[in-house]
């Protein structure tokens, strides 16, 4: 499985092909916004229990608007799957375009969890093109 630093290495890497737009950040609970620990504290939540270690992910045009993911125990991969799901979705809303582009079709690469590995897929051929953070080779 992949460590805090490891995801947060392959989504920078990832997130450069598009430009240096993109900040890419490990955030522990010193990062975590006062805003955020009160709301938490509101709710009876600890900001531990709710951020562990994160990868934050924010564009500079939108600089309060933020995606954060985690890593944790995800023995067949779906919470990383979903997580960097949620990460394609986050880049489309603020390019308004789909993302990553499939090299072979006109539709977006899918996250794709197998064999322990993360890797991005086309939906059509179900091929795994690139390890996530391997997005520069397409």
């Amino acid at each position: 499985m992949f460590s805090i630093d490891e995801l947060a290495a392959c989504v920078d890497a990832d997130l450069r092909a598009l430009g240096d737009r993109w900040s890419v950040e490990i955030v522990t609970t010193e990062g975590v916004p006062d805003q955020v620990r009160e709301t938490a504290a509101s709710h009876g939540l600890s900001i531990p229990e709710l951020f562990p270690q994160a990868v934050s992910v924010r564009h500079v045009a939108f600089p309060y608007s933020r995606l954060t993911l985690s890593s944790g125990p995800d023995e067949g991969g779906e919470q990383l799957e979903a997580s960097i799901e949620q990460l394609k979705t986050f880049v489309a809303e603020v390019t308004t375009e789909e993302w990553p582009r499939c090299p072979h079709h006109r539709h977006a690469l899918v996250p794709t969890y197998e064999d322990g590995s993360l890797g991005w897929a086309c939906p059509s051929s179900h091929e795994v093109l690139v390890p996530l953070g391997g997005l520069s080779q397409l």
